[in-house]
């Protein structure tokens, strides 16, 4: 059998794929030792299949910028893989793993990259050139963390910090430390989502967001998880809790701390401890970002929502992404002045100014 696939707009080949083997014979009438009459083959079977000859369902979480390219990582239903492109259109594709590990996050500490993920078994990937990649093992080289599942990671002052089901922390990308347990019982459940490190006037440091649950009056009830730490070492937890929403991720700008979630919720702050809600909307915001040139927060979430505000997050404006996939991560290039967001389904926008943004997918 042959199975054909082609994009009828771009490149449709022939239907008849029986031109690929004509002519084909085997020596002597024998096919791998075992001999046979030609009347005894089986008649040709072709099936052309109206679709484009790429992966599909390449599902992008995260990008960053390391001032020559974007690297950015992406699962499958089969598999995970690392992709990189020059210019934000043209991707290319390197398998990580024959299985899909989830991987979450990617952050550039300027000597290695560290990739995040849910696989306990695989929770952390490193690299130091983005071509040959590091995890788990016996091997000299190779990661020492304990099994766990991990969702984001963040680099700050010669520090790596990585969250999920608890908080770790590395110098060199290769050994990890565990510096918060994880908060979940056989009850409850607390997970972190995003962290990120902040250098504003009043705060330096880093700040660690998610999801959780505590029990009041005999009562399990959600609430946000907010920790605050200035060396990814010992961690203040915020309380009370500022909001039921999960909260997914964090950014700052203008010396101004920005956290998102979902149902609409974003939280200000000047210093981390003291945080004021301007929340607003329903829409499930999955990243921010802040870019000091256009003095404008961007946070992207589900259904292919883009949120903009120019006012330090009093009003927000939702701009039209030309998909509804959802969002997973953006960031802001400033050695290209663009903005480059990661979504599902070989998704990837662009855009210079927040507003306009034009697609140009994986493959």
């Amino acid at each position: 059998r042959i199975v054909g696939y082609y994009d009828p707009t771009v490149n449709m080949p022939g239907v008849d794929l029986t031109q690929l083997v004509n002519g084909i014979t085997y020596p002597n009438s024998t096919y791998l030792g075992n001999a046979f009459a030609p009347e005894d083959q089986y008649t040709l079977d072709t099936d052309l299949q109206d679709q484009p000859f790429a992966p599909t369902e390449v599902n992008t979480t995260s990008v960053l910028w390391d001032g020559t390219e974007y690297f950015a990582v992406a699962n499958t239903p089969t598999y995970s893989d690392i992709i990189n492109s020059a210019d934000g259109v043209t991707w290319t594709l390197a398998k990580l793993s024959n299985e899909p590990l989830a991987l979450t996050d990617i952050v550039y500490s300027g000597n290695a990259y560290v990739i995040t993920s849910q696989n306990n078994a695989t929770p952390i990937l490193v690299s130091e050139d983005g071509i040959t990649w590091a995890t788990t093992g016996t091997v000299a080289g190779t990661v020492s963390i304990n099994s766990t599942s991990l969702n984001s990671v963040a680099y700050l002052n010669g520090v790596f910090v990585a969250v999920g089901d608890n908080i770790v922390t590395s110098s060199d990308g290769y050994t990890w430390t565990e510096t918060l347990a994880s908060l979940s019982t056989s009850e409850l459940t607390n997970t972190f989502i995003g962290v990120s490190g902040i250098n504003i006037t009043n705060f330096d440091g880093f700040i660690a967001v998610g999801a959780g649950q505590q029990v009041i009056s005999g009562s399990t009830t959600n609430i946000n998880l907010l920790f605050l730490s200035s060396n990814g070492t010992t961690w203040t937890q915020v309380t009370p809790a500022i909001t039921s929403q999960s909260l997914n991720a964090v950014t700052s700008g203008n010396d101004l701390i920005m956290l998102v979630g979902n149902n609409g919720a974003k939280f200000t702050s000047t210093n981390g401890s003291n945080w004021i809600d301007v929340s607003s909307g329903t829409n499930e915001l999955n990243d921010v970002v802040y870019v000091d040139s256009l003095s404008l927060f961007v946070a992207v979430g589900d259904n292919g929502v883009i949120e903009t505000s120019c006012d330090d997050g009093a009003t927000w404006v939702t701009e039209t992404s030309c998909t509804t996939e959802n969002l997973n991560g953006i960031i802001w290039n400033s050695d290209n002045s663009e903005f480059v967001v990661t979504g599902d389904n070989n998704i990837i926008l662009m855009s210079t100014d927040g507003t306009t943004w034009t697609s140009t997918t994986v493959f």
